[in-house]
């Protein structure tokens, strides 16, 4: 009995992978070798380097720093979630930092590393496209895509301006499928050829009817940029953000393969203390510590309110997503924040002058109002630890 199971089993392997090698899907391999995404994937891939300035100076510490019990509820779910960093910044200064799982802050040398920012990185892309547009590489938002890559002017393609990717509604039929071998989110992770993915995309809604996640968006942004700057995404990065706005340690920023492009919709690697930067950088209307202005302050408001375009199947206009960043009200204060798959979030509080960053391994499955539930949870605790009135008190 056995011996007769061999014979399909090996016919079914030797067409799977067959199937594989004709139609290029040989990043299924290195899916299934390491199975899921990590914070640590660092060496996994080529990467270029997102240089700081080498003067930077870094955040000051509270009088306080680090004095105060944390609430048992937020240590539960900082636990829970596998955090590896939590920091929170309140009126420039750094009040509470922990950190896990071998993480340590900038100034300890002996724990030091840098983490995955995983789609938290779209949010930077969203800053680059603001510093372009300031700068004159981009002449406004509602440009074609086309105009700047060559392989959007068929069809309907055509038709798609860089405001509409950045608001997650440019109708590409880029599927977002993180739990499969075989789909585009794995391929543009474990793949070689991300512009190639990109090209290979068609049309599946009207360009600003629909608003959809998907992060070959942002992946379009990043090539818009690089034609636009004529540099590579990690060079324009360097030079227009993170060399101003504070950041004291160099990020890397993953490649598809060598000397080719960066995995713009994630895979930006830095630590806890440089990613409250970007929210720093928009809660000061886009003006850096130095007082330069780097991205414009009608720029930066546009991003962090509700693009109002209806998801797929619901009429009603959407209320959490911006440019590239993510929107919610809680206990009366409006947020905006970068989020990534495993709990990446750098959390801005204008109202508050307060800035949350989480970094770790896992977050929730769970959902309200379109945000992990662990985001709520996070709030709730850093609320309570800074003594933050609740409403009606």
């Amino acid at each position: 009995m056995l011996a007769r199971l061999w014979k399909p089993a090996i016919f079914v392997f030797v067409a799977v992978n067959l199937w594989l090698l004709l139609f290029g899907k040989t990043y299924v391999y290195t899916a299934v070798l390491h199975q899921a995404p990590n914070i640590d994937d660092l060496d996994l891939f080529p990467l270029r380097t997102v240089a700081a300035a080498p003067d930077a100076t870094p955040w000051p510490k509270a009088l306080d720093y680090n004095q105060g019990e944390y609430p048992a509820a937020l240590t539960r779910v900082l636990e829970e979630f596998d955090t590896t960093q939590f920091l929170v910044i309140q009126n420039g200064e750094i009040k509470y930092e922990r950190y896990w799982d071998g993480y340590g802050p900038e100034d300890d040398s002996r724990a030091y590393k840098n983490s995955n920012s995983f789609s938290a990185a779209k949010s930077i892309v969203s800053i680059l496209i603001g510093t372009a547009l300031k700068d004159g590489h981009i002449q406004s938002l509602d440009q074609k895509v086309a105009e700047y890559v060559d392989s959007f002017n068929n069809g309907a393609k055509a038709d798609i301006t860089i405001r509409q990717v950045l608001q997650m509604a440019s109708g590409l039929d880029f599927i977002e499928a993180y739990n499969k071998p075989v789909s585009d989110t794995t391929e543009a992770y474990y793949g070689d050829d991300l512009v190639g993915l990109v090209e290979r995309l068609g049309i599946e809604e009207i360009p600003g009817t629909t608003w959809r996640y998907k992060s070959g968006d942002t992946q379009v942004l990043a090539m818009v940029l690089m034609a636009a700057t004529d540099k590579s995404l990690s060079q324009y990065a360097s030079e227009a953000l993170w060399s101003k706005i504070g950041a004291t340690k160099d990020a890397q920023w993953s490649l598809d393969t060598e000397n080719g492009v960066e995995k713009a919709y994630c895979c930006f690697y830095s630590n806890a203390r440089d990613f409250a930067r970007i929210a720093q950088l928009y809660m000061n209307a886009g003006k850096a510590p130095s007082g330069e202005q780097i991205v414009s302050p009608s720029y930066v408001q546009q991003s962090v309110v509700p693009n109002g375009i209806p998801a797929d199947g619901e009429q009603a206009p959407s209320h959490w997503y911006g440019y590239q960043w993510w929107i919610m009200q809680h206990e009366g204060h409006p947020i905006f924040y970068a989020r990534g798959i495993l709990g990446q979030y750098v959390m801005a509080i204008p109202d508050l002058d307060v800035i949350v960053v989480r970094l770790g391994h896992e977050r929730s499955e769970t959902k309200l109002n379109r945000h992990p539930i662990d985001v709520y949870g996070i709030l709730d605790g850093v609320f309570e630890l800074l003594k933050v009135p609740q409403p009606g008190e």
